[in-house]
């Protein structure tokens, strides 16, 4: 699991040294915040070191997955299925959430 340090070191790879812009600062947090919710709620997430903007947790379906993405930008958490290949699932509608415990409770009620 990735920690803010380490999730924040994979945003800025590939910027100059000592630059960290405020949008990684910001959605770093939000992800550690939204990673510590999920494991008060007791769900089984993945980290994508790929992609350090969103968080990855398992769907009721084998091999898919829900991303929990947060850009920065905005305090915002967007909740998307994910089809087999990683992609996004455009049948589905993505969802937008302003805490990470709104987020985590759409997931049990998704979930479920």
């Amino acid at each position: 699991m990735l920690t803010s340090r380490d999730r924040l070191a994979l945003m800025v790879k590939g910027l100059p040294r000592g630059t960290t812009p405020k949008h990684c600062l910001l959605a770093a947090e939000v992800l550690v915040e939204v990673t510590r919710e999920l494991q008060r709620q007791g769900y089984r997430y993945s980290d994508d070191s790929s992609w350090p903007y969103h968080v990855l947790v398992s769907a009721a379906w084998p091999g898919r997955f829900l991303s929990i993405y947060c850009g920065g930008f905005r305090k915002d958490i967007d909740v998307q299925q994910l089809k087999l290949d990683g992609t996004a699932d455009t049948r589905f509608k993505e969802v937008r959430f302003r805490t990470p415990v709104g987020a985590v409770n759409y997931l049990r009620r998704r979930l479920s």
